[in-house]
């Protein structure tokens, strides 16, 4: 599928002719690629610093305008492939993005008029950081410390736009979101309400499919994008008409009802979730998104 996609006359190719196309024509200030932008496991770093350039050169022949694509849960993958994306990507962005000094993290922030952009590396959100305080173990977790700063000195910001590429809020059963583990609970909480008191907008992927998400709690709320543009196949459906739910709809999606009977602890893992849940919309189909933003609101279109 991969191979047949970038091929010659593959719909990715296809995909990117419109995509550069359409940024051109609405004077697009750039475009965001949401992860997973190659395959990983290149073998080495250096063919993984190769890989991910390839990648980058090809977008940028039908993109032209700043490119910016984040760090997902393949690009890195392999021997020597997280070293290759840490030192490739930010130098990458440095150039599309004319920022001087270069960047060195894969977590930075950007503002576009009065709206701030925060791409964030959440692939490595929950890397812990241990040393020991005296006799105590200390625990911190310094990219979740490098986003509060972000959100902190942007706090001025009229939209907060989040762009990674693991969702915030679970879509499907398995445990990949940051703090996805049973054992972090807490941080993962922590870090919805962080988002939620920064009304944020989260630009995602990773799950292979188009979803929509309002929540809203006591802190704020946040709504949440996922897209896909990789084609499952030649013939695959057209995206048709989107499906609308709510709490029901979300919790009796097949995935999540046949993993809950193996592991009661899925109830305790998606309810933080439920009561703040306003809007759930799937979309069927791949392709891409253009995101409208005005003082009246902000809009996508898939």
């Amino acid at each position: 599928r991969n191979l047949r996609s970038w091929r010659e006359d593959g719909e990715s190719l296809k995909m990117l002719e419109l995509v550069g196309k359409k940024a051109e024509e609405l004077n697009s200030p750039f475009v965001l690629q949401m992860g997973d932008f190659c395959q990983g496991d290149a073998g080495s770093e250096a063919m993984a610093a190769k890989m991910v350039m390839a990648c980058m050169n090809t977008c940028k022949q039908y993109i032209h305008v700043p490119y910016i694509a984040t760090k997902g849960n393949h690009d890195p993958r392999g021997k020597g492939a997280n070293a290759a994306v840490n030192k490739t990507l930010p130098a990458f962005w440095s150039k599309e993005m004319n920022i001087d000094p270069p960047l060195t993290s894969t977590t930075f922030a950007f503002r576009q008029g009065p709206d701030v952009f925060i791409i964030l590396d959440d692939i490595t959100l929950g890397a812990a950081k241990r040393e020991k305080v005296g006799e105590v173990e200390k625990v911190t977790y310094p990219n979740l410390e490098n986003l509060e700063k972000l959100l902190k000195a942007n706090a001025d910001a009229r939209y907060t736009f989040i762009v990674c590429h693991l969702p915030i809020i679970p879509t499907s059963e398995g445990r990949w979101i940051p703090f996805g583990g049973p054992k972090t609970d807490a941080q993962r909480l922590y870090l919805l309400n962080l988002l939620c008191e920064h009304n944020a907008i989260i630009l995602c992927g990773h799950i292979h499919g188009n979803t929509f998400i309002e929540y809203e709690n006591e802190k704020g709320k946040v709504a949440q994008l996922t897209s896909i543009s990789l084609y499952p196949s030649p013939n695959a459906a057209k995206m048709g008409r989107p499906n609308e739910g709510c709490v029901e709809k979300f919790m009796n999606r097949k995935d999540v009802k046949e993993a809950i009977p193996k592991d009661p602890s899925w109830v305790s893992f998606f309810s933080p979730y439920m009561t703040g849940l306003k809007r759930y919309i799937t979309l069927g189909g791949a392709g891409y998104c253009v995101v409208w933003i005005s003082p009246e609101g902000v809009w996508n279109e898939y």
